[in-house]
C-alpha cells in the first residue's frame, strides 16, 4: 500500500507544469527565490508561516507590508503570461489593494505607472491591469472574500489578448487586453504596495510563466498532491510577439474567416452549441445556437468582439 501511495504522489507531482516557468518563489523555509534569472531580492516584510497543508515555515504572511523583487532584465512577456499563487485572506483591510503585481514603478504615478496582476477590488479577488490610458478588471460575485481559507488564484493572458481569471480551478471570466502592455515592466510587488494599500494575507507557491497554461495544467496546479492529473507534455516555447492570423484554432475548434468580411462565421465541431458574442467591454451583443457549424453575424457593428463557446473565449474581428 505504501508503494502505491508513493507512486501516486510521484505521478501527481510530475504533472506540474514546468515549461516556460520563468519565476518561482515557494517560501520553503526561506525567502530565497527558486527561479528567476537576473533578479535581486532583499527581505522587506512578511514572516514565514504554515502553508495550506499545515507545514510550518512553508508560506509567507503579510501584515501591512510587502516584498519587492527587481530584475536587471525582466523575462520576455511579449506574447502570453500566467500568474499562479495560493492565497489566504485573513481579515478585512479595505476594498482595494494589490496581492501580486508586475510593475514598472515602485510608486504609483498617474499616467506613468503600468501594472498587471492579482488584487483585491471591490472586496473581491480579481485580475487586471493598469497603464497610461486606463485598465481592465476581471472578477464576479463568486470571487473569494475574507474566509481565512486557502484558495488557488490563476490569471492568464493568451495570444488573443484576453485576460482570464480562474479561482480554485473554476473559470471566473475574461476581459480584453488589447490596450495592455508589458513594456518597461521590471519588478514584482508581493503583499501590497501602491498608495499605502496593504492587506492581511498569506501567500504561497508563486509561479509565473511566459505562456498561457492549458486548461489541464491549471487543474494540475490546483490539485497538486491531491489527485493524479494526466496532462499532455508541453514543450518549452520561445517568447515572441503576437502575429496576426486569418484562422484561429483553440481547444480543437477552428474559427474562420477571421477577420470576418461577410455575414457568416464558420465554426468546426460545433453543430448545435450555445454561444454568446460580446463587445470589447463584455456586454452581450447576441446569443443563440450554432446552425450547420455557422453563426450569423449580420447586423453586428464592425470592430473587435469576443465569441464565447462554453467557457472558451475567442477573439474575432468584424470588418
Amino acid at each position: 500500500m505504501t508503494f502505491i501511495l508513493l507512486i501516486q504522489a510521484f505521478i501527481s507531482l510530475a504533472q506540474m507544469p514546468e515549461s516556460n516557468l520563468i519565476f518561482r518563489l515557494d517560501y520553503n523555509q526561506s525567502f530565497s527565490i527558486n527561479l528567476g534569472e537576473s533578479s535581486s531580492f532583499e527581505y522587506q516584510g512578511g514572516f514565514l508561516s504554515n502553508d495550506r497543508y499545515g507545514e510550518a515555515d512553508q508560506a509567507c504572511t503579510f501584515e501591512a507590508d510587502k516584498q519587492q523583487i527587481i530584475f536587471e532584465e525582466f523575462p520576455c512577456l511579449d506574447k502570453e503570461i500566467t500568474i499562479s499563487i495560493w492565497l489566504k485572506l485573513e481579515s478585512y483591510q479595505g476594498d482595494r489593494y494589490p496581492i501580486i503585481q508586475l510593475v514598472n514603478n515602485d510608486e504609483f504615478i498617474l499616467s506613468q505607472t503600468r501594472h498587471f496582476g492579482l488584487e483585491v477590488h471591490n472586496n473581491r479577488t480579481s485580475l487586471g491591469y493598469y497603464n497610461e490610458t486606463g485598465g481592465r478588471i476581471v472578477y464576479n460575485q463568486d470571487s473569494i472574500t475574507y474566509d481565512n481559507n486557502w484558495h488557488h488564484l490563476l490569471g492568464t493572458i493568451s495570444e488573443l489578448n484576453l485576460l482570464k481569471l480562474y479561482i480554485d480551478n473554476e473559470y471566473i471570466g475574461y476581459q480584453d487586453f488589447s490596450n495592455g502592455t508589458f513594456e518597461g515592466i521590471n519588478q514584482i510587488l508581493i503583499g501590497g504596495g501602491y498608495e499605502n494599500l496593504f492587506g492581511h494575507m498569506s501567500i504561497d507557491d508563486i509561479r509565473i510563466y511566459n505562456r498561457a497554461l492549458e486548461r489541464c495544467e491549471i487543474e494540475a496546479l490546483f490539485y497538486e498532491k491531491d489527485a493524479i492529473i494526466d496532462c499532455e507534455f508541453v514543450e518549452e516555447t520561445e517568447c515572441s510577439p503576437i502575429v496576426s492570423t486569418n484562422n484561429i484554432e483553440l481547444q480543437n475548434t477552428k474559427i474562420y474567416p477571421n477577420p470576418i468580411s461577410g455575414n457568416i462565421l464558420n465554426i468546426e465541431s460545433h453543430q448545435n452549441s450555445t454561444y454568446q458574442i460580446l463587445n470589447s467591454v463584455g456586454q452581450i451583443i447576441t446569443s443563440g445556437r450554432t446552425k450547420d457549424n455557422t453563426i450569423s453575424i449580420e447586423g453586428i457593428t464592425p470592430g473587435i468582439h469576443f465569441l464565447q463557446l462554453d467557457d472558451i473565449v475567442h477573439k474575432i474581428v468584424i470588418e
